[in-house]
């Protein structure tokens, strides 16, 4: 059998657990434990490191995570993440909500799920439109736009569908790991949630896509 690098392992492992939201494994009666900060961990990936950059994880009550009965999250194939941890995944500083995240540079991509018409209204900067409506063919695969194009440019990245509080947005990223896309997650309480923090705003009339 071949020779285990136990080393290697253990190094991989924390290299997954600093690089997953902590909220997309939240459970009601969890005990707090410490959080990642998730904009410091790319440039040195040694086990000693790692661990030195984990600080509490602190509690924000309207851009945290809320019970989820057990059946809704049997139900749902893809984990939700909070709205407080997108934040930072934008490399967004929460004392300085109201400068625009800059989602190029990010480890993230925004798929807004939406109408076209309410996208239009408000949305997070730099976020991809792809109404659920219009998104899909009957063979289930994603009908071909430039959305999609770009979509798919950003396959490898997390992505995190944003919709109303309505069932668009978690069957958009079932749809997603059906098609392949590896990293697909969705945002507790909808895009409602980001309203209070100022980041949302009228954009363009061009395609939005990262760089």
């Amino acid at each position: 059998m071949p020779e285990i690098d136990i080393e290697r392992c253990v190094h991989d492992s924390i290299k997954i657990f600093c690089s997953t939201p902590k909220s997309s494994t939240y459970r009601e009666h969890e005990r707090l434990q410490a959080k990642p900060v998730f904009s410091q961990i790319d440039n040195d990936l040694s086990v000693p490191s790692i661990l030195s950059k984990l600080e509490s994880y602190p509690k924000n009550e309207q851009l945290g995570m809320d019970p989820i009965s057990l059946d809704v999250l049997k139900s749902e194939l893809c984990p939700r993440i909070s709205a407080e941890d997108l934040i930072e995944l934008l490399d967004k500083d929460q004392s300085n909500l109201r400068s625009k995240p800059n989602l190029s540079k990010g480890k993230v991509v925004v798929i807004d799920v939406r109408a076209s018409d309410e996208f239009l209204r408000s949305a997070l900067m730099g976020s991809i439109n792809i109404p659920f409506q219009t998104a899909f063919s009957p063979e289930g695969t994603l009908n071909p736009c430039a959305e999609v194009t770009a979509l798919n440019s950003h396959r490898g990245r997390l992505i995190v569908v944003v919709g109303t509080k309505g069932s668009n947005a978690v069957n958009f990223a079932e749809q997603l790991v059906q098609l392949g896309f590896p990293r697909v997650c969705t945002l507790h309480k909808g895009i409602s949630v980001l309203r209070q923090t100022g980041l949302l705003v009228v954009p363009a009339a061009e395609v939005r896509t990262p760089t």
